[in-house]
């Protein structure tokens, strides 16, 4: 079972529980309307708290989604930057999902290398996967970019072992993997807003 495999099943645990929990105490509680209140507080203040600690990470997120890589290369930079010096705040990285890597760095570094593709600095775009994947080897959306990379190049060997790289590391670009990246681009939406700490 790979890493990717072991993170979705740990997610969909943690979201029946959660669910069954909050069901359990409302039903125990004869649907109070205090419990209900309390309940919606306490499941939205991990997002809340990851909101304020990874905002630039979010507002490079949204600024991607809305096609101004320039600016989203702005937002990653100076997260890297943060992220780098007040090494406190990666542990927030687990208030949400993180399906695909524990290093937020590595992630940071590989949406830095979107952007630098979309902004057609194709040479940054793949130094920066590459230095992703040093910092986690096991992250399979490096590679799946590189593969890109290698397809529109004409190298079609090169492009079908990263690919075959990224499946075996867990990430087939199925409808789970559609989700993750539908609820990123959401939480992107929501959590970009407000202020950062």
């Amino acid at each position: 079972m790979t890493r990717v495999t072991r993170y979705k099943t740990s997610y969909i645990i943690v979201i029946i529980c959660l669910i069954v929990l909050c069901l359990g105490l409302l039903y125990f509680s004869g649907w109070n309307v205090w419990v209900t209140v309390g309940l919606i507080f306490a499941l939205l203040i991990p997002g809340r708290v990851q909101g304020l600690l990874f905002r630039d990470l979010f507002r490079g997120r949204r600024a991607l989604d809305q096609h101004h890589p320039a600016e989203a290369l702005e937002h990653w930079e100076r997260f890297l930057k943060t992220i780098q010096s007040q090494p406190w705040r990666k542990p927030a990285l687990w208030l949400s999902w993180s399906v695909y890597t524990p290093s937020v760095e590595a992630m940071v570094l590989n949406n830095i290398g979107t952007a630098h593709l979309i902004l057609d600095n194709r040479e940054q775009a793949i130094a920066t996967w590459h230095a992703a994947l040093e910092l986690d080897p096991r992250y399979p959306l490096p590679y799946t970019n590189l593969a890109v990379v290698s397809a529109s190049e004409g190298d079609s060997s090169t492009a079908e072992n990263l690919l075959a790289s990224a499946k075996q590391l867990g990430y087939s670009g199925n409808a789970f993997d559609q989700v993750v990246q539908k609820v990123q681009h959401l939480l992107a939406n929501v959590e970009s807003h407000g202020p950062s700490i």
